[in-house]
Parts: C-alpha cells; sequence; structure tokens
C-alpha cells in the first residue's frame, strides 16, 4: 500500500493491482472515492461505462437489474427504455409499461389544476383524480370515431345526467334530449309513461301536433284501445258544449244503428 499526501503527476498510464494497463488508469478490484467523481467529457465519445452493474445511493443492487438507483433521479433531457431518444424530454417505451401505483400526466407545470390523466385504483381519470369509475372525465370530450356502449348486464346504460344532444351542438331551450336529424326507434315510444311494446308511441297526457297526423295501414280509436273500423270513436258526441251534450250534423255518433 502507498499513501500519498501532495499531488502526483503522471505521464502515461496508471495500473493498480495489474500490470496490464490498457487505459490512463486500470483498477483491478473495487475503489472507494469518498468525495465527487467527476467525469469531464473531451468530445462527443466520453463515456461513463459500466461493463455490469451501476448501483447510485445502494450497494445492494436489484435482482435482474444493471442500473439501480436507491432514491429520486433527475434527468434533464428524455429517457428511453429499449429505444433511444433524442429529445429534450419526455418518457420513450418501446414495448409495455407495467406501472404498479398509478400514473399521473401532468399538463406542464405540478398540481392538480393542471393535471391532465391519472391512472390508479383500477381507473382512468382526465382532469381529475377523483376516479369513481373506469373512466372518469372532468371537462369535454370528442370521439372522432363511433362510441359504443355494450352491455354487460340489464344494468348496463349510458346515462347523460344533463343533455343529450345528438348530430348537434346547440340543444333546444328546455330540451333534455335534441336530436337534429331524422330518428329511428326499432321499439317503442314512451312519452311519460315506460312502454315494454316491440313498436308504437305511448303518450301520457296531451299531444299537441303541429302540421298534421298521418295514421298508415290501420285504425284509430278515440277513447277505444279496440277500434273497430277506420274511425272509432266511444263516447257521446264528437263536439259538446257546455252544459247538454250538442250532437253535430244532426246525428247521434253513439247512437246503436245496428
Amino acid at each position: 500500500d502507498a499513501i500519498f499526501d501532495q499531488n502526483i503527476e503522471v505521464g502515461g498510464s496508471v495500473g493498480i493491482g495489474t500490470s496490464s494497463v490498457g487505459a490512463k488508469l486500470e483498477v483491478a478490484g473495487g475503489g472507494v472515492f469518498k468525495g465527487t467523481l467527476y467525469v469531464e467529457a473531451t468530445s462527443t465519445a466520453s463515456t461513463f461505462t459500466a461493463t455490469s452493474t451501476l448501483n447510485v445511493g445502494t450497494t445492494s443492487p436489484s435482482t435482474n437489474a444493471q442500473l439501480t438507483a436507491s432514491g429520486n433521479a433527475y434527468i434533464s433531457g428524455g429517457l428511453g427504455v429499449g429505444v433511444a431518444t433524442t429529445s429534450a424530454g419526455g418518457l420513450f417505451v418501446k414495448g409495455s409499461a407495467d406501472i404498479y401505483d398509478g400514473l399521473i400526466v401532468r399538463g406542464g407545470s405540478a398540481g392538480a389544476a393542471t393535471d391532465l390523466l391519472f391512472v390508479r385504483s383500477g381507473g382512468v381519470g382526465i382532469g381529475t383524480s377523483t376516479i369513481g369509475n373506469k373512466l372518469e372525465v372532468a371537462g369535454g370530450g370528442v370521439f372522432k370515431g363511433i362510441l359504443y356502449t355494450e352491455a354487460t348486464s340489464t344494468a348496463s346504460t349510458l346515462t347523460a345526467t344533463s343533455t343529450l344532444n345528438v348530430g348537434t351542438t346547440s340543444p333546444a331551450t328546455n330540451a333534455q334530449l335534441t336530436a337534429s336529424g331524422n330518428a329511428y326507434i326499432s321499439g317503442g315510444l314512451g312519452i311519460g309513461v315506460a312502454t315494454t311494446s316491440a313498436g308504437g308511441l305511448f303518450v301520457k297526457g296531451s299531444a299537441d301536433i303541429y302540421d298534421g297526423l298521418i295514421v298508415r295501414g290501420g285504425k284509430v280509436g278515440i277513447a277505444s284501445s279496440s277500434p273497430m273500423e277506420a274511425l272509432t270513436i266511444a263516447g257521446a258526441n264528437l263536439f259538446q258544449t257546455p252544459g247538454n251534450p250538442t250532437a253535430i250534423g244532426g246525428a247521434d255518433l253513439a247512437a246503436d244503428t245496428s
């Protein structure tokens, strides 16, 4: 062993523990630096190379890991995993990413107000860290393709808690459902009342029809659910004035003429 308390200048190469010196400094065995170790580049080819493993902040490397860092890490450039990158920032992964405890994508600076994407607890939050469903979005969304809602049970639904607009971004006033264009319903349509009918229009309340009503291929019943003719009226008269009922045209529509 040797101890030097002054600077040493070597014009050639130095071998420690070896006489086969292939670099400026060749050490056969371990080394400890109790100060700071600098690797100062003199060209773009200058590198710090660990041919086996590199441990930072620990002497116990992780199993099957060539690089182990115990503590935080800061990389001012980009980090490529499985792929080289020349980006000034960002994470580039070639292959799958297995992230255990959540993924947060921030919108430029840290803080809940600007965080964009959260992945944790089996759900995804966009613009919110409060995730109560598989997908939680705080704000608007645009799908430039087709959006499918596929039922896995009778409880599976597409729910719009405020308004639903189809074919337009300008909903009608006081309308929870606005459809601009034609609509096709293969089952029944109930207004004010639920229906399990395979077809038909069911209205609980009055119907204000502006431009006429056309009934095709069937019969019309007024106050009758079983019309026998093209028009069946179950009642005393077609028109009634206050007081005593008054027949129109001198004919009693309720009369039995059989």
